[in-house]
C-alpha cells in the first residue's frame, strides 16, 4: 500500500491536475521572488499588495521553495518535489508511529491495520501532496513531533525537540495552531515529569521560532508584513460547521471532485471527534482514580490532540482538505485507540469497512491520475503580447511558462476578475465560460494550436 501510494503520487505529477494550479501560483510566485531578489514579493502580482510584500502565509515554506528555485531553477520537478517528498515522509512516519503503539499495546493488531489502511489511502493527503503547497511540510513536521513523543514520551529532550518541530510547522502555515494548542495540553499532562521550567520553555518555543522565521524573511519590513497578514487573512476565518456550504458543494460537484477533496476522510474526522471526547473523559477519570494503565499517557495525549484539533477545525478555520490532512492523523489514532478497547468482533467489522474504504480511495487515486491534464506549456512559444509591461490575465500554466523563462510580464493568473479593463491581454482556453462576456466578444481574438485551443483576447490596442 505504501508503494502504491508513492506510485500514484508521482504518476504524471507534472500534468495532473495541471502544470501549475491556482494556489500553487499564488504561493510559489513569492518563492520565485525570494530566489531572484532575496525578498518575499510576488513578481507576477506586482502593483498589488502581494507584489510589494508577500504576507498571505508565514514565510517558512516560501523560503524553502526559494532556496530550491535558486539552486535548481523553476521546473515541474522543483516546483513540487518538496511537498511530494514531505508527503512520502508523512506516510512512513505514520507507519512507524502505529508500529510503536502496537508494540506497547496501545493499539491492537486489528486496530493498527484499520488505521494504516485509512491513513495510506487518504485521498485528501494524496491530493494535496501532488501540489506545490506548504501543507505536506506542515504535516510532516507535526508527525515528526508526534513520533518523538511516541518513541520517548518521558524524555525531556523529546519534548524540547517536538516543540521545535511544532514551531517550524507554525512557520509553514498558521493552521499549525491546530497542533500547538493540543501540544500545550500534552505538556500539562506531563508537567510532573518535565518540570515547570521545561513546560514553560516548550510552550513558548513554537511562538519564538515562528517569530524568528518571520523576522529573518521580512527583515525591516516585519511589522508591515504582520499588518498585511492580518488584513489579508481577516476574511478567511469561517465560523461554525458550514453545513449549508458543504451541502451545496456536494450537490454541485461531480463524484470525482468530491473524492479529490476528501471523500471518506470527513466521516473519519466525525468519528474521531466523538471518540476523542470519550477518550479524554476516560483518561481524566482514570487519573482521578489513580489508575495508570500501560500507555495511558499517550492515549490521553493523542485524545487531547484529536479533541483540540476537532474544535479548532470546526470553529476556528474552514473545513477544507488542506486543513483536514493536519487533523486526520490524530483523529485516526483516536479511532485506533478506541477500537482497541472494544469487542474483537467489532474490530473485525471495522477492519472490513476500512478495507472497502481504502479500496474505494485507491480507485479514486487511479481515476485522478488518469484524468485529462494540461499539455506542455511549450504551446505558448509562438505567443507575443503587445508590450513587455503588459498586464496579462491567464491560466496558471502560462505563469509557469513566463516565470521559468524570466520574462518580464505582469501575469494575474487563473480567472480574470470582474474588472477586465485592468488587463491588456487575456489568455484562456477557447471553451472557457468567460469568453461569453460581452466585453470579450467585442475584442479581437487570436487562436494558437493546442488540444484545448488556447485563445488570446486583446483588450487594449497595442501602443
Amino acid at each position: 500500500m505504501l508503494l502504491l501510494n508513492f506510485g500514484f503520487s508521482w504518476w504524471r505529477y507534472d500534468t495532473v491536475p495541471s502544470l501549475a494550479g491556482y494556489d500553487e501560483v499564488m504561493i510559489n510566485d513569492a518563492a520565485v521572488g525570494f530566489a531572484r531578489f532575496g525578498e518575499l514579493r510576488a513578481p507576477a502580482f506586482e502593483g498589488t499588495s502581494l507584489g510589494s510584500i508577500y504576507a498571505l502565509h508565514p514565510p517558512g515554506y516560501l523560503v524553502v521553495q526559494g532556496l530550491i528555485f535558486r539552486a535548481f531553477g523553476l521546473t515541474p520537478l522543483t516546483l513540487r518535489i518538496a511537498s511530494k517528498l514531505a508527503h512520502m515522509v508523512v506516510c512512513v512516519l505514520g507507519l512507524l508511529i502505529l508500529r510503536r503503539l502496537w508494540q506497547r499495546g496501545v493499539l491492537s493488531g486489528r486496530a493498527c491495520l484499520v488505521v494504516a489502511l485509512l491513513w495510506l489511502s487518504d485521498l485528501a493527503g494524496f491530493w494535496i501532496g501532488r501540489q506545490a503547497r506548504m501543507d505536506p511540510l506542515e504535516e510532516m513536521l507535526a508527525l515528526g513531533a508526534a513520533f518523538l513523543l511516541v518513541e520517548s514520551p518521558h524524555d525531556r529532550r523529546s519534548w524540547f525537540a517536538a516543540a521545535v518541530l511544532v514551531g517550524l510547522a507554525f512557520g509553514m502555515h498558521a493552521s499549525a495552531i491546530l497542533l500547538w494548542l493540543p501540544f500545550l495540553l500534552g505538556l500539562w499532562f506531563f508537567r510532573d515529569q518535565l518540570g515547570w521550567a521545561l513546560v514553560g520553555v516548550c510552550a513558548a518555543l513554537p511562538i519564538g521560532i515562528v517569530a524568528t522565521i518571520w523576522v529573518v524573511a521580512h527583515k525591516e519590513r516585519s511589522f508591515e508584513a504582520l499588518a498585511l497578514f492580518r488584513t489579508l487573512n481577516s476574511h478567511r476565518v469561517d465560523h461554525g460547521v458550514m453545513l449549508d456550504r458543504w451541502i451545496s458543494f456536494l450537490r454541485t460537484r461531480s463524484l470525482l471532485e468530491v473524492i479529490q477533496v476528501g471523500g471518506p476522510s470527513y466521516w473519519v474526522v466525525l468519528i474521531g471527534w466523538v471518540m476523542a471526547v470519550a477518550q479524554v473523559r476516560g483518561a481524566l477519570t482514570n487519573r482521578r482514580r489513580g489508575l495508570r494503565p500501560a500507555g495511558w499517557e499517550w492515549m490521553a495525549f493523542s485524545a487531547s490532540c484529536c479533541l483540540g484539533q476537532a474544535i479548532c477545525a470546526q470553529f476556528l478555520t474552514s473545513m477544507l482538505a488542506q486543513r483536514i490532512i493536519l487533523y486526520l492523523p490524530f483523529a485516526l489514532l483516536a479511532v485506533g485507540i478506541t477500537l482497541t478497547k472494544i469487542h474483537p468482533r467489532i474490530q473485525w467489522v471495522a477492519l472490513g469497512v476500512a478495507v472497502l474504504l481504502a479500496a474505494a480511495q485507491f480507485v479514486g487515486m487511479g481515476l485522478y491520475t488518469r484524468s485529462l491534464g494540461d499539455r506542455s506549456p511549450d504551446r505558448f512559444d509562438a505567443l507575443s503580447v503587445p508590450s513587455p509591461t503588459a498586464t496579462v490575465g491567464s491560466t496558471p500554466e502560462l505563469w509557469y511558462y513566463y516565470t521559468s523563462r524570466n520574462r518580464p510580464f505582469r501575469i494575474i493568473t487563473y480567472e480574470p476578475p470582474e474588472h477586465l479593463d485592468e488587463f491588456d491581454v487575456v489568455i484562456l482556453p477557447s471553451n472557457h465560460e468567460m469568453l461569453t462576456r460581452p466585453e470579450l466578444l467585442r475584442r479581437p481574438k487570436r487562436y494558437f494550436s493546442d488540444f484545448t485551443g488556447t485563445l488570446v483576447v486583446c483588450l487594449k490596442p497595442p501602443a
